[in-house]
């Protein structure tokens, strides 16, 4: 018979279902919901695409973050990642995941580094707010604390000419997201056109909610410098 401790220490990466089992055993407790919403717009050359991918697979394989991860209270957080790029482009991938040790921990690697870019459109980073608060709403975990960590190299479009479609305003994004307890970190890409202003507008009009903050990445063509701001980022949230 499963039981909650052994739906934590499922193989298949600790994958949860939303589904029969996760409404049959009830809501799972965890330290921290987690979702990484990554910038796929086009402004994200093909070459950055990949460093992102990579950085995001090393800094599960940290010890720092795999520290972090089992210093809590509950000893577990839930995570999935989320691409965004147009109003209606998103994306999560592999569903959620129960990172609670090592192994569970290399799985989510593995299973990032298996994932293909399905989107390059605009930057509707409204979209992509509102869309990981409701992936975070209907994930069946009970936690104190509920993140949305986006990363991004360019400002909010308003209206896609290209796609012909506007999305949900910024600022309205911001506003439900925060309304609904969840906090909003930054992690802007410094790198692409007219990007020298970007940590400015992040922290004034993207992230949100008690100690919301932004870690800047300088260098996005670098692996390990793209890998050490994220990982930097992680422990604080994570910890």
């Amino acid at each position: 018979m499963l039981t909650r401790r052994s739906l934590l220490a499922a193989p298949l990466l600790g994958v949860v279902s939303t589904g029969a089992k996760a409404r049959r055993y009830g809501p799972i407790p965890v330290d921290l919901v987690l979702v990484l919403a990554v910038d796929v717009s086009r402004s994200v050359t093909p070459d950055r695409w990949h460093v992102q991918r990579e950085g995001y697979v090393q800094a599960f394989r940290s010890r720092e973050v795999r520290n972090a991860i089992v210093s809590g209270p509950v000893g577990s957080i839930a995570v999935t990642l989320v691409e965004w790029s147009s109003p209606r482009e998103q994306r999560q991938v592999g569903g959620w995941h129960v990172i609670h040790d090592d192994e569970s921990a290399f799985g989510f690697s593995a299973q990032v580094a298996t994932m293909g870019r399905y989107f390059s459109g605009s930057t509707a980073i409204g979209a992509a707010l509102l869309r990981c608060n409701d992936f975070i709403h209907r994930a069946p975990f009970v936690a104190p604390r509920k993140v949305i960590d986006i990363s991004g190299d360019g400002k909010h479009t308003e209206l896609t000419f290209v796609e012909m479609e506007e999305g949900p305003s910024l600022s309205y994004a911001r506003r439900t997201v925060v309304g609904n307890n969840v906090v909003i970190n930054g992690l802007p890409i410094i790198g692409a056109r007219d990007t020298t202003e970007l940590p400015e507008y992040y922290e004034h009009n993207v992230i949100g909610g008690p100690g919301a903050f932004i870690e800047v990445v300088e260098n996005p063509d670098d692996v390990g410098n793209f890998t050490r701001a994220l990982t930097k980022k992680l422990v604080r949230e994570i910890a």
